[in-house]
């Protein structure tokens, strides 16, 4: 396949990638209110809020006002008194009214009473936001100040802000992904479900802004975040896909339109900002004469989350990238005919390979060894293994490797964790200064160019570094070489003339070293000469040991020392040094993951463990519910230390067999109103709602008394949930670490 199929095959691929089902920049879902992930900006110009956040400035976000908070005026006697009246002039005085009908008769009575209209006090709550004021008409000032007007209902202000910034920090640190936007324009758009006459229905936002959210327990703000703004890639690649033209892209920057007539750079401002209504009308055109009938083009803006899934399109545009690059990246994506052999060993203490690899920056072992060198000649390669296994620690060296030969090195991991890990060692090998961090919080411009300089200046002081470490490494080298001889020399043949042959039976220098050291306890053994004819092979001692089973049972009838003297003829493989001592760290590690089991946990098992940790949790989850209880019962009752759920019983049915009007005339019904109107914190909500939260109180009572007769029987009655979290937490690691010394010890 030559370069320019392959460029065809990554075009198709790059429209094939955008992925609509679960992708919120195709189809995003905005409740509104404070529900959800997003919510809209109302009242202002998506001009002047653009323009703000592009200067740099911060915009801080304000709460859709309560109408009860806002409608004050409607609370005097005044306006009840009026309100009183216009009822019953039109014979309405005991009919039950909705909320529709209530509102048209308030507002009469605010335009009989002189009061200002409600659309003049509330902000304006349609999504659809206004143009640019244009020649001598004057914006209003709510719309060119430093505040955002959300639908977000105040109430619900916080905790919604709060829900959003958790939601975002955990696509920023588990997945790497920038997910927080602005959102200008959307587009309501179908497409055709396949082999049917149904649709699809999209809402796509147009154009993305990445931002920087703080959020606190007094403020919500708003700032740009790095990057400027940008197409929806994902939206205009499923739209090529769907009518086959390109939608209009945004103006290029002075520079690059130099030399290019008008057209799209008619979309840009008086002193070359981005004319958003200029490029919404532009994409409206597109809009009419690409798109279907019911295709609408909104001009709303929304703050949230828009995740995409899968590789952003345009990164494997062909125009991208030189025939060279594509070359190499079709052969990635589509495979290669050969097979990849194995890898042969390799010697890394040669001359050749320690100058790809003078040094390394954390220890390795040979497998490590070899990865680093195979990066260093160029190979592409996959490392795999499970946790632990020194990948990250590998990681490391390739980055100090790559620094000392003057390269450059972009790391990219899928979770901010991972980058954080390997940033964390690099600092610990004092090569932290070496490293400029680009991803989330550290993307601006501002932080990137500083970041920037300092490295430039850091520069200049690495060169005394190199000439010491050019000379400790030719110290090493020699006692590498050294110790290298040695290994050499216990690995040569005995009974050979150069050392080197194929013949298995033959024992090496190091073999007969350790058989002769099984001899240490014979007296004198070490003070004799030590040879072995050149005709003993490792087969020959075998059938020596064979042959001293008939003497040792003939010795036994001599005397006591005899058979002890030959035993270590009897002997199996000895173990080596090293083998003792990688048995001697097993036992160790074994021993020190046992030691919080030596007082109080002495008897205890994993079986037993898990049963103990099962009921704990199941306490645990009772003991969380019941705080939530308490915690209910203190923000919405009163009065109720000494209640049961019993007691509630008579009081409920009294109320459930009133209404409004007979809770006001009858004394029993107003008593249990009254009983019930001490129960609750706020005394000013309406009767069927009273009645619903003295059912409530009792349903919470109830449960709440169910969940401590449990903790009674679980001898947890007196527990908090701390407590409870860390006896949970220590039978966890109590678990684990005995699983851990069972495998290990095993």
């Amino acid at each position: 396949m030559d370069s320019s199929e392959h460029r065809n095959y990554l075009h198709d691929l790059s429209l094939r990638l955008v992925r609509l089902s679960g992708n919120e920049r195709i189809r995003k879902r905005i409740r509104g209110a404070g529900g959800g992930d997003a919510f809209n900006v109302l009242d202002e110009v998506p001009q002047f809020t653009l323009d703000h956040l592009l200067a740099g400035k911060t915009l801080g976000l304000i709460p859709y006002p309560n109408i009860e908070d806002v409608l004050k005026d409607e609370k005097t006697k005044e306006f009840e008194d009026a309100f009183h009246d216009i009822r019953e002039r039109e014979g309405r005085e005991f009919d039950s009214l909705d909320e529709e009908e209530e509102r048209e008769l308030k507002d009469r009575v605010r335009e009989v009473l002189g009061l200002p209209p409600i659309e003049e006090i509330l902000p304006d709550h349609s999504i659809d936001l206004p143009r640019t004021p244009t020649g001598e008409e004057q914006p209003e000032r709510r719309h060119v100040d430093r505040h955002l007007q959300t639908d977000i209902p105040e109430d619900i202000f916080w905790s919604t802000l709060s829900r959003i910034e958790k939601r975002r920090l955990v696509f920023e640190r588990e997945k790497g992904l920038m997910t927080f936007y602005l959102s200008i324009g959307f587009l309501e758009w179908t497409r055709q479900k396949p082999n049917s006459k149904d649709f699809y229905h999209f809402n796509s936002p147009l154009l993305l802004l990445p931002l920087h959210f703080d959020v606190s327990s007094t403020s919500g703000k708003i700032a740009q975040m790095g990057g400027d703004i940008r197409l929806n890639d994902d939206l205009f690649h499923a739209l090529k896909e769907v009518t086959g033209e390109k939608a209009p892209e945004l103006p290029e920057s002075e520079e690059e339109e130099e030399g290019e007539g008008e057209g799209e750079g008619e979309t840009k401002g008086e002193e070359g900002e981005l004319d958003i209504d200029a490029y919404l009308d532009l994409f409206q055109t597109f809009v009419t004469e690409n798109g279907r009938p019911e295709w609408k083009l909104r001009r709303r803006m929304v703050i949230g989350i828009f995740k995409s899934t899968g590789i952003p399109p345009s990164e494997l545009l062909p125009e991208r990238f030189t025939d060279e690059s594509i070359e190499r990246m079709g052969s990635w994506v589509l495979g290669e005919d050969a097979v990849q052999e194995r890898l042969s060993l390799r010697d890394v203490d040669s001359e050749k390979n320690s100058e790809l690899a003078p040094a390394f920056a954390l220890p390795v072992d040979s497998s490590q060894h070899s990865a680093v060198l195979d990066v260093a000649e160029g190979m592409n390669l996959v490392i795999e293994g499970p946790p632990g296994t020194g990948k990250s620690q590998t990681i490391v060296n390739l980055i100090a490797g790559a620094i000392n030969q003057n390269k450059k090195v972009l790391f990219l991991a899928q979770k901010t964790a991972a980058l954080e890990v390997v940033r964390h060692r690099l600092q610990k090998v004092g090569l932290g200064d070496k490293c400029l961090a680009i991803h989330s919080e550290h993307s601006s411009k501002a932080e990137v160019f500083e970041e920037v300089g300092k490295r430039i200046a850091i520069e200049a002081a690495d060169k005394p570094i190199r000439k010491e470490f050019a000379r400790l490494s030719k110290r090493r080298d020699k006692c590498i070489a050294k110790l290298n001889r040695y290994s050499t020399l216990l690995g040569i043949k005995l009974g050979t003339t150069d050392g080197a042959s194929e013949d298995d039976d033959l024992f090496t220098a190091y073999e007969a070293v350790n058989e002769h050291s099984m001899l240490s306890h014979v007296p004198n053994h070490l003070k004799e000469n030590f040879s072995i004819p050149a005709q003993v092979g490792k087969s020959l001692l075998v059938e020596l040991r064979k042959g001293c089973e008939p003497i040792e049972t003939l010795a036994r009838k001599l005397g006591l020392e005899i058979p002890e003297k030959l035993n270590f003829l009897r002997r199996s493989r000895p173990f080596s040094p090293f083998e003792l001592d990688e048995f001697d760290t097993i036992i160790h590690n074994g021993h020190a993951l046992l030691e919080p089991f030596v007082d109080e946990n002495s008897d205890a098992n994993s079986e037993s463990l898990a049963t103990e940790l099962e009921r704990k949790n199941a306490l645990l989850e009772k003991r969380v519910r019941l705080d939530e209880i308490e915690d209910q019962l203190e923000k919405e009752y009163k009065n109720h230390d000494h209640l049961s759920s019993n007691e509630l019983t008579d009081l409920i049915s009294t109320l459930w067999r009133a209404n409004f009007l007979t809770a006001f005339l009858w004394p029993g019904f107003r008593q249990a109103k009254n009983q019930a109107r001490a129960l609750v914190r706020n005394a000013d909500v309406s009767f069927s709602k009273l009645r619903e939260m003295a059912e409530n109180l009792k349903e919470i009572l109830k449960e709440g008394e169910e969940l401590k007769e449990r903790l009674k029987e679980g001898g947890e009655e007196h527990s908090t949930t701390d407590g409870l979290t860390e006896e949970t937490k220590q039978l966890i690691d109590l678990s684990e670490r005995l699983n851990k010394a069972a495998e290990i010890l095993k």
